[in-house]
């Protein structure tokens, strides 16, 4: 830890974090036959970041520095524990890009408990000017492959008086919003979109709108004023009909040039 904070203090210009998921080919170091099957699988999946990220965390509050970007890869959003190092690492964040391994927890079935990861993001929340959040999945990289997922159970306010006690998280100073790679609840997308004040860049890749009677249009018209670049990119809307699955080759594709917005949307 000495040695880390000695380096970081000789870094009084450092303001970036990038995590890169850590691998390692056992073959590569002369490790074969049945110990390198047995183990090779291990290595990729340890569950090191948010331990290694904690000490970062410390090292950097001893020596005085703030970090205000940070990239973080295949998250495990259902660590046990965070603490004062961490919190304090995320409250400085303008810009946070992050994946996430699996998003179970954020269906409406799942009783999966993510709270020390939600209120990570809560501390990043004042302060946030840009996010930027992806599904990551070893058997599809680009989505999962079924169910609704809701964002309020990503990014939910730890003060909701809503009804039945959710409600999406406000960022105050967020300016760009990027999404990719989600099949997602409409109302729950509005729901978020509608509590972003300053919003100026809303950009979609591969997002998939589960809920009949929905549309990218409905979504565009809760933009805030402040929104001037609103980008759909590979995306769906509407399932074929009320028995379709929820799966992303049940969903109808969007296609701006043929299903134009209407002209109440401003777009």
């Amino acid at each position: 830890m000495a040695a880390l904070i000695n380096l970081f203090q000789h870094m009084p210009r450092l303001n970036e974090l990038i995590v890169t998921q850590w691998d390692c080919n056992l073959k590569e170091h002369g490790l074969k036959g049945m110990f390198s099957n047995q183990y090779a699988g291990i290595f990729p999946h340890s569950k090191t970041t948010w331990a290694n990220l904690a000490m970062i965390g410390s090292a950097l509050e001893a020596s005085h520095n703030r970090i205000h970007h940070m990239t973080l890869p295949a998250v495990d959003p259902l660590f046990p524990a965070t603490d004062t190092s961490l919190e304090t690492l995320f409250k400085t964040l303008t810009s946070l890009s992050f994946n996430i391994k699996d998003l179970t927890f954020m269906t409406a079935r799942s009783h999966q408990d993510a709270s020390t990861f939600l209120k990570l993001l809560q501390c990043a929340s004042e302060t946030s000017r840009k996010l930027d959040f992806r599904n990551h999945t070893e058997s599809h990289p680009q989505l999962p492959e079924t169910d609704d997922h809701f964002l309020e159970k990503l990014f939910q306010d730890p003060e909701s008086d809503a009804p039945d006690g959710i409600r999406p998280l406000l960022f105050p100073r967020l300016t760009t919003l990027k999404l990719r790679s989600i099949i997602l609840n409409t109302p729950s997308l509005i729901a978020f979109l509608s509590r972003q004040p300053v919003l100026e860049y809303a950009e979609f890749e591969y997002i998939y709108l589960t809920t009949i009677g929905y549309k990218w249009s409905d979504v565009a018209i809760v933009l805030p004023s402040t929104c001037q670049k609103f980008s759909v990119n590979s995306c769906g809307h509407e399932p074929y009909g009320p028995s379709s699955p929820i799966a992303e080759n049940h969903i109808i594709a969007f296609k701006p040039y043929q299903q134009p917005f209407p002209a109440g949307t401003g777009w």
